[in-house]
């Protein structure tokens, strides 16, 4: 056991993505079920696994003696141990691979050299990002997405050398160019130059003209809910996002005698979200009536549109500030502590009202004129590519001036047909989306009065696109 582990040091020694002499491509694949982003690196010796998905799908780690993986440059970083036998879907096959717990910014894992070199011969197509190989005696055609692996390597270093204050909330940290690989040629200059808005690390908002109030109805006294009981491994997940909540200043400590508790909901990937339960909060706060957008008067306003772009802003509700005499009533209490936000939670009934007008604030000399803005859904729609360079010029300058942060992951750009608000934008006109249509389709039949109700409730959404809707309804 001891001589295999100092192999292992050894070779883990070796260079992680050096910047000259090798080759990377991108590839989807599935673990568990789930999606996940891997990397072919013939310039890593290992294969690697983001902490990110091992936490995701409760993989264990088998402890090792500390090991650091070297840089292209020289830095060390220490790998947390190493996950066995990690089944990976990539198209038609089956890898199982052993794999070492490593930050990998906007990657979940990294295929070296120890994979690749037990597959025998590899046809390498540098040029249109594929390799071929023969496995279990049938040959395998893998496809790449784009190589843009020099911006996730530099975020090593970055996350090495950068000293976050608690003001920064870090998400994973990828290379601008990975997005720019689908933005039209037309808007990259303007991508560049507003490159702040969509950077990884949201800062704590400031306290802009529009903050978050919470009113409660006359003479109502704290709310106090005693906190849920959890199971033991949901405890440590609490614990868990808790303090990193605390250290992005996003959170504090509270003395409040306002207390909420705290669920966790799974999410698609499998993982927690930790959610407070405000329902006790909510019957007391007095409703917000600002206008929430009809969904079909928004689309009404994209006829002769051509070219659409979509913005998704970054945990919307969390770049707005609670007002300071209001973050006391935002108080949750978990199993080992109390505290209380200082930015807007989800699960407060007026949020979406709070967000919606200031969005319509900012954004108010183009709405409805090139803008649509539903929450954190921001539409930009134009005749021509020369006019949408324009007006997401000025929509990004908005956005940049008010310290709002987009997710680059989830926004579009310069596309001739785009999904919005569950239906597809194109310059023919808006369509419903086939994928919510197909969720319709398998829709169960209803067996009574409260299903029939529900499954009319489901269709009535896409109401207009169906001759006659009332008479078959």
């Amino acid at each position: 056991d001891i001589e295999e582990e100092v192999e292992v040091e050894c070779k883990s020694m070796g260079v992680l993505g050096s910047m000259g002499g090798h080759r990377t491509m991108k590839i989807e694949g599935k673990v568990s079920e789930v999606d996940v982003l891997v990397l072919i690196d013939s310039g890593a010796t290992h294969n690697f696994i983001s902490p990110q998905i091992v936490t995701a799908l409760g993989l264990i780690i088998t402890p090792m003696a500390e090991k650091h993986i070297k840089l292209g440059d020289g830095h060390k970083i220490v790998s947390k141990g190493v996950c066995r036998d990690v089944k990976i879907q990539l198209r038609d096959i089956q890898i199982t691979v052993d794999a070492w717990v490593l930050e990998l910014g906007g990657l979940d894992m990294v295929l070296g050299v120890s994979w690749l070199s037990t597959l025998g011969k590899v046809v390498m197509d540098w040029q249109n990002l594929s390799m071929q190989f023969v496995y279990n005696q049938k040959v395998v055609k893998l496809q790449g997405q784009g190589n843009s692996h020099e911006g996730y390597l530099n975020s090593f270093l970055d996350d090495k050398q950068r000293k976050w204050g608690t003001e920064w909330w870090c998400a994973q940290h990828q290379h601008m160019e990975a997005i720019q690989d689908n933005i039209p040629n037309e808007l990259r200059g303007i991508f560049q130059q507003f490159k702040d808005v969509f950077k990884e690390c949201i800062q704590l908002p400031p306290e802009r003209s529009k903050v978050h109030h919470i009113k409660l109805f006359p003479d109502h006294g704290p709310i106090n809910v005693r906190p849920y009981r959890y199971p033991h491994h949901q405890k440590e997940e609490i614990e868990r996002q808790v303090s990193e909540l605390l250290q992005a200043g996003v959170i504090q400590p509270s003395m409040s005698a306002f207390a909420s508790p705290v669920i966790l909901v799974k999410k698609k990937d499998k993982s927690w979200r930790m959610c407070v339960d405000y329902r006790a909060l909510n019957k007391a706060t007095i409703p917000d009536k600002y206008p929430i957008p009809i969904v079909d008067e928004l689309l009404d306003e994209l006829h002769g549109s051509t070219i659409f772009s979509k913005i998704d802003l970054k945990l919307g509700y969390h770049q707005i500030r609670v007002h300071k005499d209001d973050v006391s009533k935002t108080a949750f209490r978990t199993h080992n502590g109390h505290y209380e936000y200082l930015v807007m939670p989800f699960g407060l009934m007026n949020a979406p009202a709070t967000f919606q007008a200031i969005m319509n604030d900012i954004f108010r000399p183009f709405l409805r004129k090139f803008v649509l803005v539903f929450f954190d859904d921001i539409l930009v729609y134009s005749n021509n590519m020369e006019e949408h360079q324009g007006h997401l010029n000025q929509v990004l300058s908005v956005l940049l001036t008010n310290c709002f942060v987009a997710n680059q992951h989830k926004c579009r750009f310069g596309c001739k047909q785009i999904d919005y608000l569950g239906h597809i934008i194109s310059g023919v006109g808006v369509a419903v989306d086939p994928e919510k249509i197909q969720c319709i389709l398998n829709w169960p039949e209803p067996k009574n009065v409260k299903g029939v109700r529900g499954f009319l409730g489901l269709t009535g959404y896409y109401r207009k696109f169906i001759k006659d809707y009332g008479k078959l309804a």
